[in-house]
């Protein structure tokens, strides 16, 4: 598997102690949504195991439309953090497959160091004319925790990434990589009165304590 710079540190596996407790941990999180950006695309215990399939997937094309919120977003409850929280892993294959990051950048906490990462990564390629091809996320959720302390839902899952190429102003192919399957993924969602869910942090490769 071949990466460039950036996106290896985007989707490397870090480990806490073996896991993560996000309540505490979100990023030095803002009190509210982040602004919009004017600016559009321009050129632990064992968890159970998620269904896979042992199929190749193709790379794919950037994608043209944003993925459609789940009409369980409305609620705020589990379910709503639940579909939230996949929405937020969509919508990040979205941005980077795209380039339009105004969505995503309004569903990020702005002290979000994950978040802040893509962002960053996505206005590079921008500023150097490159670009990414495929790369489409799923997460499958295996557990919600409610808020406690902290506001917030901490939804764990586990992460499916297409295959992906990233290719140069040129034409040239940077670099590819096979995906991911099944990378442990923890994201922290609020639900804003007046705004809807907020995604306040979102790290890879920790699973719950407990």
């Amino acid at each position: 598997m071949t990466f460039r710079g950036s996106r290896r540190r985007r989707w490397a596996v870090v480990t806490v102690g073996g896991a993560l407790v996000l309540g505490g941990c979100t990023d030095g999180s803002s009190a509210g949504p982040a602004a919009t950006p004017s600016h559009g695309p321009t050129t632990s215990p064992s968890a159970p195991e998620p269904t896979t399939d042992p199929t190749p997937r193709p790379t794919g094309t950037a994608a043209s439309t944003p993925p459609v919120k789940p009409a369980a977003m409305a609620n705020d409850d589990e379910a709503g953090a639940r579909a939230a929280a996949e929405y937020f892993v969509e919508l990040y294959g979205y941005a980077v497959q795209s380039q339009d990051l105004v969505e995503f950048t309004n569903f990020c906490d702005p002290a979000s160091v994950f978040c802040s990462g893509v962002i960053d990564d996505v206005n590079a390629d921008i500023t150097a004319g490159t670009r990414t091809e495929g790369g489409a996320s799923v997460l499958h959720v295996y557990r919600v925790d409610v808020p406690a302390a902290d506001a917030f839902y901490t939804v764990w899952g586990r992460v499916d990434r297409d295959p992906f190429i990233a290719v140069g102003a040129d034409g040239s192919t940077i670099f590819e990589s096979d995906g991911e399957d099944a990378l442990d993924f923890a994201v922290a969602v609020e639900h804003i009165p007046g705004h809807g869910w907020l995604t306040r942090a979102a790290k890879p490769g920790i699973v719950p304590i407990s």
